[in-house]
């Protein structure tokens, strides 16, 4: 694996551990069955509304027939929710990118302005995000001769979210755009989120 520029290079039996997993779910040429497409810009919504009058006023009247839920039948809360594309909900988290082989210098160049934005933010939780994540691109050629990408993150900020436009846009905004559209250019199969669970393999010292 060789180190692109987000974070530290230091690794350790742990880091190694989960660079040779990635690897090796690389290796079988095919994306995890949880596997998300990089993030698309939103669609124009088609605004037409219908012409038939008939229509809308059978709408209206079955509005206004439908009882209105009282703050008892709503939802006690957004428990069930679904979470942002780039949130871990566990101690650590790997991202897996396959990207163009023609378009590594870009994704690169992506990811390393991301990193020096956050390094340089004024806002702390931005900064923090930095302190556990790591980027390695692996030697090993991926599916079609795709490059990919391993993002380390341990330990993963809870609740925060990864995702390169949220990103882009939070610490980027008069780039956000250019630099979306080069990150999106970029890859191949897509991307992979996977959630780690510590295994404790040492045992515990005798008090």
């Amino acid at each position: 694996m060789q180190t692109a520029a987000v974070g530290s290079t230091r690794v350790n039996g742990v880091r190694e551990a989960c660079l040779l997993a990635a690897v090796l779910v690389a290796a079988s040429g095919a994306l995890p069955a949880h596997a998300f497409q990089p993030p698309q810009p939103p669609t124009e919504v088609d605004s037409q509304q219908s012409s038939d009058p008939a229509g809308s006023e059978q709408v209206a009247d079955a509005a206004e027939e439908q009882p209105a839920e009282t703050d008892a039948e709503q939802p006690a809360d957004a428990e069930g929710a679904e979470q942002p594309a780039g949130t871990f909900e566990a101690p650590a988290g790997l991202i897996l990118s396959y990207i163009k082989s023609e378009g590594s210098g870009d994704f690169e160049r992506v990811m390393t302005r991301i990193g020096a934005a956050l390094a340089g933010s004024e806002d702390e939780e931005r900064r923090e995000l930095l302190s556990g994540w790591r980027l390695y691109r692996a030697r090993e050629p991926g599916p079609e001769g795709e490059v990919l990408y391993v993002w380390l993150i341990d330990p993963a900020v809870a609740g925060a979210d990864y995702a390169v436009p949220e990103l882009l846009g939070a610490a980027l905004p008069d780039e956000s755009q250019a630099l979306f559209d080069a990150f999106s250019a970029a890859f191949g199969s897509g991307q992979a989120l996977m959630n780690l669970e510590p295994v404790e393999i040492v045992p515990a010292s005798p008090e």
